[in-house]
């Protein structure tokens, strides 16, 4: 979805990638690596410029630390 020039991207369940048009990324609920619906070529994160846990379960958390 592009949103004026923001670009939304869902990875699975309740992980969303944002990507602004100053080029930060924002990563929603970071579950990609364990997550079945996250597609494959989505799984190598590279770039965080922001990170957002909605709360502290498992899958919305998962991939956080790394």
């Amino acid at each position: 979805m592009n949103l004026k020039g923001i670009k939304l991207t869902w990875l699975g369940h309740a992980t969303f990638r944002i990507e602004t048009p100053g080029g930060k990324t924002v990563i929603i609920d970071p579950w990609v690596v364990g997550n079945p619906m996250c597609p494959q070529n989505e799984k190598d994160v590279k770039t965080v410029d922001v990170l957002l846990c909605t709360h502290a379960h498992g899958d919305h958390i998962g991939d956080a630390v790394e």
